[in-house]
């Protein structure tokens, strides 16, 4: 009976190995480690590290624009030490003379005798040996014309003052002892087209009356303000010239109104006039001569210098001058040997 109970008892614990055997091993016979529970965790999700900033680089400064040269400041030394020679400045390949298409006075009227005692004719010699006016030009102080740059005047040409008609021998013929064109003139632009030539004295003459300069304001050479322009020569546009001085008035046109006709081209070195609707201007050959307006006190004083333009009187088309406000210390310094 006890033995029986013994039986039982091992049988009992031999099925009891088995099952706890049976639970803990895979499939193939090998013990598994069964992991110890971890309770669950809202474990938030972790920021990604910022990328910490480039270092900054500073702005690059634009490189400023070359500064434009003040002719109110700079002009004076930056024209010093200009070496001259017998074609004042100009090449050699620019010295033809062409006597058919010199600047005239287009519109206006002939000037009374002596009304302009400033008048200044620039000739050159022909063949024969007589003279020829290609430029004008004024007097600005003693044995001084200031002309235009363009002429290219030359040391062998000639200045013709105190005479209204150039047919005959009134006045007084001088030689040239110095040509000095401003150094920053452009011939492609016509920009800053001003020369100042020397004559050579004469003993027994009298020079007569030089023009005024207008002030650096241009108080009296506003838009609107009525200009004086002489010269000798074409009464229209590829016509024939006058002997004697011709004198027309134009009003003075804004720099502005100026450049819709020529786009690109008039730079505040220049100063135009003429009326929009054409007819009076100045023309080929009178170039050099000035451009005048009256002061309050009735004084004529030179605010231009003929420069260029298209044409000759045409609608819309201005006559631009060398803005002779801009050059004034130039040509007071270089009067004045400085």
């Amino acid at each position: 009976m006890q033995s029986k109970q013994w039986s039982q008892k091992l049988m009992l614990l031999a099925v009891f190995f088995w099952v706890f055997n049976t639970a803990s091993c895979s499939s193939d016979g090998e013990v598994v480690e069964q992991p110890t529970p971890v309770p669950p965790m809202d474990t938030p999700t972790p920021e990604p590290t910022p990328e910490p900033d480039p270092t900054p680089v500073p702005p690059v400064a634009p490189e400023p624009p070359a500064p434009e040269i003040d002719h109110e400041v700079d002009v004076i030394n930056a024209c010093k030490d200009r070496s001259l020679d017998d074609n004042g400045g100009m090449s050699p390949m620019d010295t033809t003379r062409n006597e058919s298409i010199q600047p005239k006075i287009v519109g206006g009227n002939t000037a009374p005798v002596g009304r302009w005692p400033w008048a200044a004719s620039i000739a050159f010699t022909r063949g024969d040996g007589s003279l020829f006016s290609f430029c004008g030009g004024s007097l600005v102080g003693d044995h001084w014309v200031l002309t235009a740059a363009h002429c290219k005047v030359r040391l062998s040409d000639h200045v013709i003052i105190g005479r209204h008609n150039l047919s005959t021998n009134e006045g007084r013929v001088f030689n040239i002892k110095k040509v000095i064109n401003h150094c920053n003139y452009n011939p492609q632009t016509n920009d800053s087209d001003f020369a100042l030539v020397e004559l050579e004295p004469q003993s027994g003459f009298t020079l007569p009356e030089s023009v005024g300069l207008i002030d650096r304001q241009d108080t009296n050479a506003q838009p609107g303000d009525s200009s004086t322009i002489i010269g000798w020569g074409h009464l229209q546009e590829g016509g024939s010239s006058s002997d004697k001085l011709q004198q027309v008035s134009v009003p003075i046109v804004s720099n502005a109104k100026c450049g819709n006709s020529y786009p690109g081209q008039i730079s505040k070195n220049m100063l135009c006039a003429g009326r929009p609707e054409g007819g009076q201007d100045s023309c080929q050959g009178d170039s050099g001569g000035p451009l005048m307006v009256e002061d309050a006190n009735g004084k004529w004083k030179q605010a231009g210098v003929v420069s260029w333009g298209r044409g000759c009187a045409r609608p819309e088309l201005y006559g631009v001058y060398a803005r002779v406000s801009r050059f004034i210390p130039w040509i007071e310094a270089t009067m004045n040997g400085e």
